[in-house]
């Protein structure tokens, strides 16, 4: 039969295993609290540095400009906001104009013809090894309303992240010929830096 005193210890003994289980999962806790807070400041971190990126879907067929080759600038002579990109191939380049920026900044943008180019979106051709270099846009035949939208204009240190979408249809820019074919862009999405 157990006395006082061995009770007392068995006692003592559960009562310390508890503390120290209870410890553990305390700083286990702590511990994943952390870790979560790093990773949430590490996915803002990379949030910031998720720009440039410029995707679509060309007639059917997923496209994407390659980071290293995509530059926006801003012209504050004519307001004019232009993204230029590359793909891996050189091929279907986009060209994104918006006009004017300063002035619409956040919303809708058209496609205007102005002389012999214009602002919209445009689809350059640029692999000279191809036998037939073709070149489209959304202006030339008559302007598209709201093909282009700014969604949101981010101040940072080093300039604006400027994000958006666009869509349109668009008739070839070179040899053009009523009937001919067209190219279809949808799903298009953009973030770039307007640096200052």
């Amino acid at each position: 039969m157990l006395n006082i005193c061995s009770v007392k210890i068995i006692y003592m003994k559960n009562l310390f295993a508890i503390l120290i289980a209870s410890l553990v999962c305390l700083h286990a806790c702590k511990g994943s609290d952390s870790d979560k807070a790093s990773a949430s400041s590490d996915a803002r971190a990379a949030g910031n540095a998720d720009h440039p990126y410029v995707t679509a879907i060309i007639n059917g067929k997923p496209w994407h400009a390659v980071k290293d080759e995509i530059l926006a600038t801003y012209s504050e002579i004519d307001d004019k906001l232009q993204i230029f990109t590359k793909d891996a191939a050189g091929k279907m380049n986009l060209l994104l104009s918006f006009a004017p920026f300063s002035k619409t900044n956040v919303g809708d943008y058209n496609s205007v013809r102005e002389g012999t180019a214009g602002y919209g979106i445009s689809l350059l051709d640029e692999n000279l090894q191809d036998d037939v270099e073709l070149d489209y846009d959304n202006f030339r035949q008559g302007a598209v309303a709201n093909c282009l939208h700014i969604t949101s204009i981010k101040e940072i240190a080093e300039g604006k992240i400027v994000e958006g979408n666009f869509a349109s249809s668009m008739n070839p820019s070179n040899n053009y010929e009523p009937g001919k074919e067209k190219v279809t862009v949808t799903e298009g999405k953009f973030a770039v830096l307007i640096k200052k």
